[in-house]
């Protein structure tokens, strides 16, 4: 009864170990009490199953996060991957730059985080000379601030480093 009653006052005393960071075992230590070893034992196990639990429980955050993220990073891949070999042909990238919605998709494949999470597109946009039409543009003494803030960003874009 005083073993049963102790284990469950250790095993209260555990939850709380969590807030404490500390567990104390009330064990005698000269052992004059009978079956002090066994009650150790058993308090020992119990220590060792609740600190198993909680490591299965937590885990690490890379681990949590390990699925949700894998299929993200494989499609950012995939897409970048493709998107480099589309564009390739200067031609191509010159007929994005003038359709709809074409100077966003450049500013994006431009980006520098793009350029470190894919394969690197400045030099298909070295090779389709998309730099040449910037420079004109900043050439000019009257410029609206969008056109100088568009030149100066993909100039931006091509000067960077990887």
């Amino acid at each position: 009864l005083v073993q049963r009653c102790l284990l469950q006052h250790i095993t209260a005393a555990m939850a709380l170990r969590h807030l404490f960071k500390k567990t104390f075992y009330a064990v005698p230590v000269d052992g004059t009490a009978a079956g002090s070893s066994s009650v150790a034992a058993r308090l020992s196990l119990a220590r060792a199953q609740a600190e198993a639990r909680n490591q299965r429980d937590e885990g690490s955050v890379l681990e949590r996060l390990r699925w949700p993220i894998l299929p993200v990073s494989a499609a950012t891949w995939l897409l970048l991957c493709v998107s480099w070999w589309r564009y390739r042909d200067p031609e191509k990238l010159k007929s994005l730059e003038q359709a709809s919605g074409g100077p966003v998709l450049l500013d994006l494949l431009g980006w520098r985080f793009a350029s470190h999470v894919g394969p690197y597109q400045i030099p298909n946009f070295m090779r389709a000379r998309l730099h040449e039409e910037s420079l004109r543009t900043l050439a000019e003494p009257l410029l609206l601030d969008y056109e100088r803030g568009r030149a100066l960003g993909r100039l931006e874009q091509l000067t960077q480093r990887r």
